[in-house]
């Protein structure tokens, strides 16, 4: 698996500025607000070398992602959440410089947060947009397929006309994911999330299961979810960092594919 240690990422999030509820949320270039999930570190910024390239060399990679509160990090330490520390790898890995908008937020759906979708992909403009819904907001809320899979549609098809390509990373597992009350529909969901990406602009859409990566390696290595749990729907700092390696090496892999 690669290191988990990046020199070149930007990691930030809009926030209030667009009327996302937030509380003191927005970009790195006002250091007067931090992130929902604690204050940027010194490592995430630009590196020195990347500051005095050539201008169209060093031009970021612009990211943004959308999920709930495991998309966002929580349980993890700051920046240490598992698309933060994926992107860490792949942006040092490639030398390239990622800057990365992370605007999950705890307990929203797709629905939800579709109402300041476009408003995001507005301001961001990003190329890359990652989808990484944790499932169980939806399993909770018992919402119909049809509801769900419309907004994961509505997604990829705004991302696409915008110009950006789309990711679709599945959760990492939980305790959750192996109760009897939620590991089917967990599998379910995240099927039809996929289906959806794909059933609208297949050829920019990739994915990346890493539910289904972290279910084998825990297999494969003997080994119980509690290790990864924070509580039943959250991971633990391990859980991140194992999600994290998985993720990275998945676009690792696939690199030339992807473009990068």
């Amino acid at each position: 698996m690669t290191s988990l240690i990046g020199h070149v990422l930007h990691v930030a999030c809009l926030g209030s500025v667009i009327g996302l509820p937030f509380s003191g949320a927005t970009s790195l270039a006002s250091p007067e607000h931090k992130p929902a999930f604690g204050p940027p570190r010194s490592h995430m910024r630009m590196a020195p070398e990347a500051q005095h390239a050539d201008p169209a060399a060093s031009k970021p990679l612009v990211v943004m992602a959308i999920g709930g509160s495991v998309a966002r990090g929580w349980d993890a330490g700051p920046n240490q959440g598992y698309l933060t520390l994926a992107l860490n790898t792949v942006s040092e890995d490639l030398n390239t410089n990622i800057k990365f908008w992370n605007e999950s937020i705890g307990g929203y759906t797709p629905e939800r947060l579709n109402a300041y979708f476009a408003r995001l992909m507005k301001a961001y403009r990003p190329k890359i947009v990652i989808i990484s819904w944790g499932i169980l907001d939806d399993l909770a809320a018992k919402t119909p397929k049809t509801v769900f899979q419309a907004s994961i549609r509505q997604e990829v098809d705004l991302s696409v006309q915008l110009g950006a390509k789309v990711w679709v990373v599945t959760p990492p597992v939980t305790e959750a994911t192996y109760s009897p009350r939620d590991s089917v529909l967990e599998e379910v969901y995240a099927g039809y999330e996929i289906q959806a990406a794909k059933s609208v602009h297949p050829g920019d859409v990739q994915v990346f299961d890493v539910l289904n990566s972290m279910k084998d390696y825990l297999k494969a290595n003997h080994q119980s979810v509690t290790l990864y749990a924070s509580n039943a729907w959250h991971p633990n700092a391990a859980g991140h960092i194992l999600a994290g390696q998985l993720l990275a090496d998945m676009i690792m892999n696939r690199k030339s594919s992807l473009g990068l």
